[in-house]
């Protein structure tokens, strides 16, 4: 019988009439078979379904196996065993080997058929192992999904104890790995669609295993604050960040901002990176976490690092105020009224702040002229909420000479002796904009030190605490 199907889908027929031929042999493969005859037609519903060089193949395979699976039991136990899964997950099947696209769904499908079987255990505990070793060896998008698909219907599957932990980090860094391979809507709508499937198996199993989330976001933060990488992770990683529980974020982040193993520099490139998470369509409540990991690092005083985040930042953020503004005018509501009036706020104590900017304030000026301005004592008292200038406090039993800051948010130089006339200079030239932009403005150049220093100077002149 196996021969006859092969040969029918082998031949020259019509679509049509090879569907007609094929359909009286699936349903003469569902009487009593012997042993033999059940094999051979396993072995073909297998080649049809991982080999099969056509849409109808793929789909005569997948059905005979379930028709193999329903009526003869004991035969497909017998086929489908550990030994022969083992090797389809290992080698692949055929001429293929491990390149074979379709291991993953051949086995999502043969599994009802086992569940009730003696040998299902043993196929599960094979399968927990195998899938912690593909993770392991860095899968790509649609192989991701096709795992998590697999564990998300069979959760019998998903690695438990520590190989639970270190499944779920290994998946982390897959998922840092995924890229889209076109821009065009379809390929992103599809690619957002893979990426979902993929986290949503974290959310199942951390639900299950609450301690496996703060070993999967160490590794998390380890992918995101790396300066080794070449390229950055992928935005993808977004997505994992909305499954973690908002009434863990207290804790996590204590725990990060007071890890003194973590440089300075590896905190401002997570932060970094995750700001570009914001992006991410549909993700909940990234905004909470890094809004969160700020206001941790400015309550343990970690201030350059939140300074040198802003500065970073403020340039690529500008520019888009124009276009939210508008946004929020369009929207007419009491919730976007709401959001302008801080906004303006916050716009114009940047101004007040970080003055001598004309051109790259002059856009968003235009776009905010119509609301309404704050005075400058409002302005004030909301500098004044921020705890970024409360160091000096603190320095002052260290450095009895060090003055407060003026209200103008300004701050000097200090006579080391005879210096007032330089420093004088020095001050005058730092509060001429454009030259203090330009200065701050040079890339490092090891031929100039002078200037080099200089850039330090007026760094710490407007950035001191």
């Amino acid at each position: 019988m196996d021969k006859i199907l092969e040969a029918i889908l082998n031949s020259s027929y019509p679509d049509h009439m090879k569907h007609g031929l094929v359909r009286r042999v699936i349903e003469a493969s569902k009487q009593p078979m012997d042993s033999e005859q059940c094999w051979s037609m396993l072995e073909l519903s297998t080649k049809l379904f991982l080999v099969g060089d056509t849409k109808l193949k793929r789909s005569v395979g997948k059905e005979l196996l379930e028709v193999c699976g329903h009526y003869h039991q004991e035969a497909f136990e017998e086929f489908f065993n550990v030994h022969f899964l083992l090797s389809l997950l290992q080698e692949g099947y055929g001429s293929l080997g491990k390149r074979s696209l379709y291991v993953l769904d051949y086995i999502q499908l043969g599994l009802p058929f086992v569940l009730d079987r003696p040998s299902a255990n043993d196929i599960f505990s094979l399968l927990r192992v195998e899938v912690l070793r593909k993770v392991c060896e860095r899968p790509g998008l649609k192989q991701c999904v096709k795992i998590s698909k697999l564990l998300t219907q069979y959760p019998q599957c998903i690695p438990t104890g520590k190989r639970q932990a270190l499944f779920c980090q290994q998946l982390i860094r897959c998922i840092g790995q995924f890229r889209t391979v076109s821009g065009r809507e379809e390929a992103i709508v599809d690619f957002l669609d893979h990426v979902i499937k993929v986290s949503s198996l974290l959310q199942k199993i951390w639900k299950a295993q609450l301690s496996s989330i703060l070993p999967s976001l160490k590794e998390l933060f380890t992918i995101i604050s790396s300066t080794e990488e070449q390229e950055a992770p992928s935005i993808a990683l977004a997505s994992v960040v909305q499954y973690v529980p908002l009434e863990l974020m207290d804790g996590i982040l204590r725990n990060l901002t007071n890890d003194d193993s973590i440089s300075n520099v590896q905190m401002m490139t997570a932060i970094d990176r995750m700001i570009e998470w914001v992006s991410w369509p549909l993700g909940k409540n990234i905004d909470k976490w890094i809004i969160a990991l700020l206001k941790s690092l400015a309550a343990v005083k970690k201030f350059s690092i939140l300074i040198e985040v802003t500065l970073s930042k403020i340039e690529k953020l500008l520019p888009h105020i124009p276009r939210v503004v508008s946004s929020l005018i369009r929207e007419d509501s009491n919730s976007a009224a709401s959001c302008l009036e801080q906004l303006a706020e916050l716009v114009h104590c940047m101004f007040f702040r970080f003055s001598g900017f004309p051109d790259l304030y002059e856009p968003v000026v235009e776009a905010i002229k119509a609301l309404p301005i704050p005075n400058e004592d409002r302005i004030k008292h909301l500098l004044g909420q921020n705890a970024w200038t409360s160091q000096k406090n603190e320095l002052a039993s260290f450095y009895p000479r060090l003055a407060s800051k003026s209200e103008t948010g300004k701050i000097g130089l200090i006579n080391l002796g005879n210096t007032c006339y330089m420093n004088s200079i020095i001050q005058a030239l730092f509060m001429a904009s454009d030259f203090r932009r330009s200065v701050l403005s040079l890339a490092e150049n090891n031929s100039q030190p002078l200037m080099a220093k200089l850039q330090w100077l007026f760094a710490f002149l407007e950035h001191s605490q």
